[in-house]
């Protein structure tokens, strides 16, 4: 009989969570001794056991565990999937189309053997896996414990977050066909598990529940910015309710998000996006010299005038012309594209771009030092303003749409005050977001909620060989953006037939 291959990630992380915590209780009570329900109270007794297991989680989500296929410099977590989410839209170009993401912008890297999907499905099961037991064993606690709630509050928004990608990645949004074939749930609770694709609709169900259960259990509570929090809980939340088209609750939740930060000036917002302790980063991983990946790094990707990939001998990634040239001059945004001399300490040499004519569309939005020792910034708070602005224009709601739109834009832009209405308000809203979050990876998750068609031919500078493709102009949810099942999970888990196959 076959072996299922995520019940296998579900055993490894219920041995994770055993191990870290043996060492320092199994010395006086043997493991023989010591009962699933005594293990529990334990791991009760010291929070600090069991946070070191959702602190393994947000390393996972940062690197992606050991789960990264081949080398993994494109498949290093979360900084690897949103530079994915805007490759495969149409802002960000691979100039040369030759690059790490050349085979994402070219749309052929959704096949169910290659290492993209493959990486993405056994990341986010590991997070699920892993942190279902720690949801059993808080769930157990009695009574009210500020620790205790965080730490599960915590893990519930980690669980739902990992299902937002799953389900939007692996199947077409939700307004679709609430009924189409999701993905796999797992649970806390095995007897509510789904080992088949499970509906739309089902899987959206865990996520609404448990991004609810996170609000709840972290509100008050005081979180760093390496750990999901009240306000970054609300933002995630959110998103998702976005897709499932609950409007009001989402600009509640979008609007409840921004509390929490405060909007920055040109001094934060040029100042490379390189450390936590910028006043709007919301979410991010604090990167030392151990969790250092050098040249797998986001910023290796990202910034052009440091000696990793993006320089212009390797594989320099643009904005594209469409976005940049539409941006307002005295926008402060406008200095996060084009060349500048005074970047480039190292001296690389950009005339390979410019003989290609893309030195305005050269990113400065992300810096860092020459040893790519940066934080990494997943949120800043801008873009909840840009999520309750729209939700409320969708529901009927201009004053409220303009009143958000015009707090964050006013920061980017001295004096600005929207006072269009209708569809140009709407596309306002929509482009202002797409400036704001170019390099977030956010680009092909409001296409496809929106269903966008993406027409890349309206910038002057992606490669034409893309054409052979027919990666020029496409719909957001063309089939080539929801990936096929991996490989191996179709083999080893004998509750899937060739049938369950995404096209």
């Amino acid at each position: 009989m076959k072996m299922n291959n995520i019940k296998s990630l579900l055993l490894l992380g219920v041995a994770v969570l055993s191990a870290a915590c043996s060492s320092d209780f199994l010395e006086t009570e043997p493991t023989s001794r010591v009962s699933g329900d005594r293990q529990n109270e334990l791991m009760l007794e010291d929070p600090a056991r069991i946070s070191s297991i959702i602190g393994g989680c947000y390393q996972t989500l940062y690197y992606g565990g050991t789960f990264r296929i081949g080398q993994g410099l494109d498949n290093n977590g979360l900084t690897s999937y949103k530079i994915l989410g805007d490759i495969l839209g149409d802002d960000m170009m691979d100039m040369l189309s030759s690059g790490v993401y050349s085979n994402d912008q070219a749309l052929i890297y959704h096949r169910a053997g290659y290492a993209r999907p493959t990486a993405m499905w056994s990341q986010f099961y590991n997070i699920i896996s892993t942190i279902n037991p720690v949801i059993a064993i808080l769930k157990t606690a009695e009574g009210t414990d500020n620790e205790i709630d965080s730490m599960l509050g915590q893990a519930y928004a980690l669980r739902a977050y990992a299902y937002y990608w799953l389900i939007n990645f692996f199947q077409h949004p939700y307004s679709v066909d609430p009924d189409a074939p999701g993905v796999l749930i797992y649970l806390d609770d095995a007897t509510k598990n789904v080992l088949k694709r499970a509906p739309v609709k089902d899987v959206y169900a865990v996520i609404d529940a448990d991004f609810a259960e996170a609000c709840r259990l972290l509100a008050g509570k005081k979180v760093p910015n390496t750990a999901i929090g009240e306000h970054m809980a609300a933002g995630m939340y959110a998103n998702a309710l976005m897709f499932l088209g609950r409007y009001e609750e989402a600009a509640a939740k979008a609007e409840h998000a921004t509390k929490g930060f405060k909007l920055g000036g040109a001094a934060d917002l040029l100042s490379g996006f390189n450390s936590l302790s910028m006043c709007e980063a919301m979410f991010g991983f604090a990167v030392t010299e151990e969790w250092n990946l050098v040249y797998g790094t986001f910023m290796s990707m990202m910034n052009p005038y440091v000696d990793g990939y993006a320089v212009p001998g390797y594989f320099p990634i643009v904005a594209s012309s469409d976005l940049v040239d539409n941006i307002n001059p005295n926008d402060i945004r406008k200095n996060w594209f084009g060349y500048k001399e005074s970047l480039n300490i190292y001296g690389f040499d950009f005339s390979i771009v410019e003989q290609l004519g893309c030195m305005d569309y050269v990113p400065n939005k992300f810096l860092c030092p020459g040893n790519f020792m940066a934080d990494v910034i997943y949120t800043h708070v801008a873009e909840f303003y840009f999520v309750a602005a729209e939700a409320y224009y969708l529901n009927q709601d201009e004053a409220n749409a303009r009143r958000m739109l015009n707090a964050v834009m006013s920061t980017r832009i001295s004096g600005y005050n929207c006072t269009l209405s209708g569809q140009a308000l709407y596309d306002e809203i929509c482009f202002q977001k797409r400036v704001e979050m170019w390099g977030e990876g956010v680009r092909i998750f409001d296409g496809k909620r929106r269903d966008e068609t993406f027409d890349r031919t309206k910038s002057k500078y992606y490669p034409a060989k893309l054409a052979a493709y027919n990666a020029l102009t496409y719909k957001a949810r063309d089939q080539r953006n929801t990936y096929q099942i991996p490989t191996r999970e179709m083999d080893n888990n004998e509750n899937l037939t060739p049938e369950d196959q995404n096209p």
